[in-house]
């Protein structure tokens, strides 16, 4: 029979701390995630399979609950009740992404592009709305706008209809989303962090870890090294155009050549 070991919360914490991934770890972490949806969605299955006759796995971005899908969902279990209906709301890379996982059968969500293997309907359009209390012949300026984040997607959207009220960080943001909606497989991003405050600087560097979940590489080229040292696995260091260093975030901090040309060197008298 085998045994089964417990754990403590807090043997957990410290054990977790005390560990890290190896690279062809962090390699296999977005294919253990999907692994873990996959599981759960066919247990999810099985538990339907009794008094149901199928299940429709649905998705969709949250701003599009309120009205059409809330009124589609409840029309299903009116008219097709032996049909189970689990719903859940997300953004378009997770979405497509389960998609292709078969762990969601139906998605809506704007601008969906054309993943291989998937079909796309258009259902409908929705109409940007500017709502201002300023008078109508007033310049907007960013210190009077008010600006409501629904998303990458939306985002390109909003700066294609009024750029000119979007914060610079925003502005950076959008740039970045557009490059995103044809779903790359490499990312070349030159100075990301230039101009950006503390707290953008975070969102922005989440957002660079996220990528290789949606099969997305990153050639980052920065020097702003709190976010270097964060986000990349690999790092070559040029000094006047020549490398002087390449490895690991850990080798790159402690390479004296890499110390010496940021830093200086250490000078005795």
């Amino acid at each position: 029979m085998p045994t089964v070991s417990s754990m403590s919360t807090c043997d957990c914490a410290e054990a977790a701390k005390a560990s890290s991934l190896t690279g062809a770890g962090e390699q296999f972490q977005k294919h253990a995630l999907a692994l873990v949806r996959v599981w759960q969605h066919a247990q999810l299955e099985v538990g339907f399979s009794g008094p149901y006759r199928d299940h429709l796995a649905v998705g969709a971005h949250a701003t599009l609950w309120d009205g059409f899908l809330m009124r589609w969902i409840s029309w299903l279990r009116d008219n097709i009740p032996d049909i189970a209906t689990s719903a859940s709301a997300s953004l378009s890379a997770v979405m497509i992404q389960r998609l292709l996982e078969g762990t969601l059968d139906l998605a809506v969500m704007y601008r969906p592009g054309q993943p291989p293997g998937l079909t796309i309907e258009h259902l409908f359009d929705e109409e940007f709305v500017l709502v201002t209390s300023a008078p109508a012949r007033s310049r907007r300026t960013e210190s009077n706008y008010v600006f409501v984040d629904w998303g990458p997607d939306f985002q390109a959207e909003h700066a294609a209809a009024y750029p000119e009220t979007l914060p610079y960080a925003v502005r950076k943001r959008v740039a970045l989303a557009r490059a995103l909606i044809a779903r790359p497989r490499l990312l070349l991003l030159d100075e990301p962090a230039g101009g950006l405050s503390a707290e953008d600087i975070e969102e922005l560097a989440a957002l660079i870890v996220s990528l290789p979940n949606r099969a997305c590489s990153v050639m980052l080229v920065e020097h702003h090294m709190d976010l270097v040292m964060r986000v990349c696995t690999g790092i070559v260091v040029l000094d006047f155009g020549r490398v002087i260093a390449a490895g690991t975030p850990q080798e790159i901090r402690e390479n004296e050549a890499v110390t010496e040309a940021y830093l200086g060197a250490e000078v005795t008298t």
